[in-house]
């Protein structure tokens, strides 16, 4: 026997509603209901069991960028005290599986992030404004090979800033420091003037001085050498990992910036990709009620 959507019951497909996977299929499954769109789920229903659509977007990212980047984001910009004092518990929120509680937790967390002043540990600690002068020198004069014993010990091949009588090359890892120059620690706008910018590009820094530690050091008294060998050992990513979340901390700035944006209806917030999830959810919603999936 096959059961049509417009055949269940309201109270089947409440409960189908509530045990969807996400804020994507949420939306998805209210939009198939043309006739009763919002008067069987309503936008109380709805916030009663799942984020915003952008909010989970947000929530997913900065979870599984915890460990790395956002714990530390979060530290930075937590002006209490030290920014290493982080709460345990408040930390267990985003380890946890992601109950609702949870994700509203951690959602509060990034909103606390982009409203407090300014912190005093926001600037550039000691060995960290290292980072900050190899960005400037390798973006502005680039890169070239060097021979020089003091830059070639046979461990690894050694690149350098100020060699002279040598072509600039190695335009990759040079274009690398100017994302790090331009992206993070010269960016523009109004965000770079919240406590949100000064967190994560304080974050970001430290994360950048520990993986460079085996990797960029100091040439003679004013340049800078990168070890070939190490740096293909993934530090390009790691670079554009970095600029992405500075990106995303912008962007997060500026949807909670935005009373209208961050706080309209979830009816309205429909994600772009609502009809690939629509045809995902529909042929479940075909079979027979024992057979029909719970999702």
């Amino acid at each position: 026997m096959v059961t049509m959507f417009n055949d269940l019951p309201y109270e089947i497909r409440i409960i189908i509603f509530e045990h969807l996977a996400n804020p994507y299929d949420a939306i998805a499954f209210r939009a198939i209901d043309r006739a009763n769109y919002f008067s069987i789920i309503t936008d109380r229903l709805y916030d009663a069991n799942f984020l915003r659509p952008p909010q989970y977007y947000f929530y997913e990212y900065f979870k599984d960028a915890f460990e790395y980047k956002t714990y530390a984001f979060l530290a930075h910009a937590d002006v209490e005290g030290d920014p290493w004092d982080f709460e345990s518990s408040e930390a267990q929120a985003w380890r946890d599986k992601g109950t609702l509680a949870d994700q509203k937790a951690c959602i509060r967390m990034l909103k606390g992030a982009l409203n407090g002043k300014v912190s005093p540990y926001a600037g550039f600690g000691a060995g960290i404004d290292d980072v900050l002068r190899w960005t400037i020198r390798i973006a502005e004069v680039g890169l070239s090979f060097s021979d020089s014993e003091d830059a070639s010990d046979g461990r690894g091949v050694y690149v350098c800033t100020g060699v002279v009588g040598q072509a600039f090359s190695y335009h990759e890892i040079r274009n690398d420091f100017r994302k790090l120059r331009d992206m993070i620690f010269g960016r523009r706008g109004p965000f770079t003037k919240s406590n949100a910018y000064f967190a994560a590009r304080s974050s970001l820094a430290c994360l950048l001085s520990d993986k460079f530690a085996t990797a960029v050091g100091n040439h003679g008294e004013n340049e800078v050498y990168v070890r070939l060998d190490k740096w293909e050992q993934g530090l390009s990513e790691t670079v554009n990992d970095c600029v992405e979340f500075m990106d995303m901390v912008e962007q997060l700035h500026v949807y909670f910036s935005n009373p209208w944006r961050s706080q309209r209806p979830a009816s309205l917030q429909a994600n772009a990709t609502g009809s690939y999830f629509r045809s995902r959810i529909a042929p479940a919603l075909l079979q027979n009620n024992s057979g029909m999936k719970a999702y």
